[in-house]
């Protein structure tokens, strides 16, 4: 079976978007956007000063009530805690220290270990950094909630907003708020 994306219908209806959008740039104060994205954001995006550190004006965090079609919106993950050990020393305790505004981790505490909320997402493999820690005699069980960085367009909460009829204009604008759709003239 063909990828969706490989067929003649997916590949006409690109061409098409690419044919009505040609020339269309999007602007914040008269500048093109560093238009960042990520799969899933799981309700809520994350802003660029949470994430990255840095303001950017049209890189807020934005609720999204348009990606729960995503297989990525919620995850769960059981950890033992010889796993844990494994990644950060003897102990079985884990406690968040900080969260970001939009409630992804900033800071953790896991053992004698402290981690920026990116760190401990890599370190136990994690699809986001926004996810609640349960801890039992076992281990722990992480629930993630979206999956990437969370900063910008959310592709499936794109793809929820078009099946609910909302246009290419209104996506942008939701997710790249105080931003501008701008016609090159040529």
């Amino acid at each position: 079976r063909l990828h969706p994306y490989k067929s003649k219908e997916w590949w006409s209806k690109i061409q098409q978007a690419v044919e009505d959008t040609r020339g269309e740039v999007v602007l914040y104060e008269h500048q093109l956007i560093d238009a960042l994205y990520h799969s899933t954001c799981g309700g809520q995006t994350a802003s660029a000063q949470e994430v990255f550190g840095c303001e950017i004006a049209y890189l807020q965090s934005v609720k999204c009530d348009y990606c729960k079609i995503s297989k990525r919106y919620k995850t769960e993950q059981a950890f033992a805690w010889s796993e844990i050990a494994a990644i950060s020393g003897e102990g079985t305790c884990i406690q968040v220290m900080a969260t970001t505004s939009s409630g992804r981790i900033k800071q953790v505490k896991v053992n004698e270990k402290t981690m920026s909320g990116p760190a401990f997402r890599q370190a136990f493999a994690l699809p986001s950094t926004w996810c609640t820690i349960s801890v039992n005699e076992q281990g722990v069980t992480m629930v993630s909630r979206g999956y990437g960085h969370g900063v910008g367009l959310c592709q499936y909460g794109a793809q929820g907003m078009a099946l609910q009829g909302k246009n290419y204009q209104q996506i942008l604008r939701h997710y790249y708020p105080r931003t501008r759709i701008y016609k090159l003239p040529y």
